[in-house]
């Protein structure tokens, strides 16, 4: 993003998948099975390139985004139900807690972002922009 820069935290980034859903197995993926997976990038801008979108880059790997979305928090939901994975900050990961399932707030957001994901499900996949 153009503009100063300055580091107030950090994160890790880890990869969502659907267990149910995708033929990964175990806690790593291969290049090759990131690179035959569809992907899910979180979006900032035409022009704006992520950490993630950096570190993929750099390991080679080539992947094949077909949906995205706004920014990073809806990607852990859009993720169930498809064979789509994403990366997303540790932390966002680790936000939600099982004590928390029957708060109502926390209950309705799930259910909206349920939605979007089943219609982002039934639209056909764009074809990616290059990058």
């Amino acid at each position: 993003i153009p503009g100063q820069r300055r580091a107030i935290f950090r994160d890790r980034y880890v990869c969502v998948v659907s267990d149910a859903d995708t033929p990964l197995r175990g806690n790593r993926a291969s290049h090759e099975e990131l690179e035959a997976l569809p992907y899910l990038s979180g979006w900032f801008g035409d022009e704006v390139r992520t950490h993630v979108d950096d570190g993929l880059a750099e390991a080679g790997i080539q992947v094949r985004c077909v949906q995205t979305a706004p920014g990073l928090l809806a990607l852990p939901f859009l993720v169930p139900g498809t064979q789509m994975y994403a990366f997303v900050p540790e932390r966002l990961v680790k936000h939600w807690h099982p004590l928390n399932a029957e708060e109502a707030g926390l209950r309705w957001l799930l259910d909206v972002l349920g939605e979007i994901g089943q219609e982002l499900r039934e639209e056909p996949a764009a074809e990616p922009s290059p990058a």
